[in-house]
């Protein structure tokens, strides 16, 4: 009796031991480059990402769908660094598909994408010119015309503010920003008295604000980069200025909450909104990236770790085909990532709301009404 409940017990043990060798054995593998801030100014961005995607990673293997091994190269926010490491993934890793953020970095690895015939991701630059790069650029991000429009609205229609004080930074974000802003809130009526730039990971801007305040506007919006905008929030304050300030989606970062702190409560503009909240997958993505980081993830991140879903699903579903991968991207329907609902246009680029917000208590709160 016991001889034979043991050979039942050792087959029982061995069809277990079988069955998850054979899962391991089963699970594809794939490959992804990313291209982010990881060093200067900024390295906290790119640090959040790489917390992302790590918990991408984790979740992907860990549901069976592919063992995903990722990259890095640093791009310190300048185009040149960006060229030279996507060069670098597809020639030294043959990535089919690389993931990467910051419109100087999209605009020019954009054109080497496509002769290299590789996917690139664009999860965080705003740039309409992203939409002439072609079909080898999918973004999974709104544009800045799409948030300029919209916040142009919230100034000179919701808050009733005619006039502004512009300040952006002087790259190929904040440019853009800032022309799609001019244009749309001109159109409307209101009227742009001066506008200001700042060289990149320059953070003394009192001599722009200063310029700016002697115009006496209604309000001041701010387009530059993390943390120059979390500085320029907090000098305008320690200069005494009590007009409304707006800026975009970027002045949420956690990195300008430390420059900034306090000092950011009232800013107000339109962002994606991500919440945890909107369902299990995105709740599970917040608490595990709090384990990581010991804070809540920003809307970039959460789009950071759908860019590594949706590109280790395409990977697993297609194989390393770096056509095959685009068209599974830009094909899905209701796609249903932590950080939204995924759908795309006919240029690759994510159909999403934007909703207004104003930071309260150091984070984005939402008003049924602003």
């Amino acid at each position: 009796m016991h001889f034979g409940k043991i050979l039942i017990s050792s087959a029982i043990a061995l069809s277990l031991f079988t069955s998850g060798s054979s899962y391991a054995a089963e699970l594809k593998t794939g490959k992804v480059g990313v291209i982010v801030q990881l060093s200067g100014l900024a390295a906290q961005f790119g640090i959040g990402v790489q917390n992302a995607i790590t918990v991408a990673q984790d979740d992907l293997k860990q549901k069976g769908v592919i063992d995903l091994t990722v990259h890095y190269e640093d791009h310190q926010q300048q185009a040149q660094l960006g060229l030279l490491g996507f060069e670098k993934l597809v020639d030294s890793y043959d990535v089919p598909v690389v993931i990467a953020n910051a419109s100087p970095i999209i605009l020019a690895v954009g054109p080497a994408a496509a002769e290299r015939e590789r996917v690139l991701y664009n999860f965080a630059a705003v740039s309409p010119k992203i939409k002439t790069l072609g079909e080898w650029v999918v973004t999974g991000t709104p544009l800045s015309d799409n948030d300029s429009v919209q916040l142009a609205d919230l100034i000179y229609n919701k808050k009733g503010l005619k006039t502004v004080g512009l300040l952006n930074v002087n790259d190929a974000n904040g440019i853009t920003f800032a022309d799609a802003f001019t244009k749309a809130f001109e159109a409307l009526g209101g009227k742009v008295l001066a506008h200001e730039t700042n060289e990149q990971t320059v953070v003394d801007l009192r001599t722009q604000l200063l310029k700016i305040n002697a115009t006496n506007p209604d309000a001041l919006v701010i387009f530059s980069n993390v943390p120059e905008n979390g500085y320029a929030v907090a000098q305008a304050r320690e200069m005494g200025q009590t007009r409304p300030i707006f800026a975009n989606t970027f002045i949420a970062d956690p990195e300008n909450f430390k420059v900034a702190g306090k000092s950011l409560d009232g800013v107000m503009g339109v962002t994606m909104r991500f919440d945890p909240d909107r369902s299990p997958a995105a709740k599970a993505f917040s608490e595990k990236f709090k384990a990581k980081a010991n804070r809540d993830p920003s809307v970039s991140e959460a789009l950071a770790y759908d860019a590594a879903m949706l590109a280790g699903e395409a990977i697993a579903k297609v194989g390393e085909d770096p056509k095959a991968i685009r068209d599974y991207m830009v094909s899905v329907k209701d796609w249903d990532g932590v950080s939204t609902t995924f759908n795309f246009d006919e240029h690759g680029i994510l159909k999403v709301s934007l909703s207004p917000f104003v930071i309260a208590g150091g984070k984005l709160t939402f008003p049924a009404t602003n």
